[in-house]
């Protein structure tokens, strides 16, 4: 079970931390993240306590940093209306060059627009998100349910693109787990609004939201994932 979970992990982490006609000189300088788009739902990246930068330096050099996550060095080419960045194991990553003086990529369905620093930042219209429900009781947690998408840092991706399945069943307290090769029978604690359920010497809270959903939630230091089940 914690390797499924740890796969998860992995799979939407390359979607969210990318190492991310147009002149080269034009480009040079840094550029910040302003929006993120997945699933046709737009995420303003100050909402999800999200920065990235791009460092594109005269030389050819560059570097794409997320503060407190990671920094990668690399190089980077310019051909047309696209700008390659290729990272230190030697794995390129292709922007966009927009007409609007952006730069974009796309990964897996996943859009990560840049613009300059120092550029106003557009307005980002958010879908809202189903919200917890804050008056629960243990047996509202009761049932059987199913996994069918994960989600960190505001990008979604389906269990079922993944080749993965989850299951869970919840009874007075009682929660199993269960995925393709395994299963796991854990005790939970209702603490406020959220069942606690140590996974693995995970600590994970499950959420019920005002869909009719919910969310497994786990804090992963500075950002969290969730997986999102649906009831059977």
């Amino acid at each position: 079970m914690k390797r499924t979970i740890s796969l998860l992990l992995v799979c939407l982490l390359l979607l969210v931390a990318l190492p991310v006609s147009a002149e080269a000189d034009s480009l040079a300088g840094t550029w910040v993240l302003s929006s993120l788009e997945a699933e046709g739902l737009a995420v303003a990246p100050a909402e999800l306590g999200l920065e990235m930068t791009i460092t594109l330096q005269e030389d050819g050099s560059a570097e794409m940093a997320m503060p407190g996550v990671s920094t990668e060095t690399g190089s980077w080419t310019v051909d047309g209306e696209s700008l390659s960045i290729t990272d230190s194991a030697g794995t390129p990553q292709v922007f966009t060059v927009g007409e609007d003086g952006t730069l974009s990529t796309d990964a897996n369905g996943a859009v990560m627009i840049f613009v300059r620093e120092g550029a106003e930042l557009p307005a980002v219209e958010s879908e809202a998100l189903p919200a917890v429900l804050e008056e629960v009781t243990l047996a509202d947690f009761d049932g059987e349910w199913t996994a069918t998408h994960g989600m960190a840092m505001g990008v979604e991706v389906s269990l079922e693109m993944l080749g993965m399945q989850m299951d869970m069943s919840i009874s007075d307290g009682s929660v199993t787990v269960s995925d393709s090769t395994s299963s796991q029978v854990m005790e939970a604690v209702l603490d406020g609004n959220a069942l606690v359920v140590d996974m693995s010497g995970v600590e994970v809270l499950l959420y019920l939201r005002d869909d009719g959903t919910l969310a497994m939630s786990m804090n992963l230091g500075s950002y969290t994932m969730d997986i999102i089940f649906a009831r059977v």
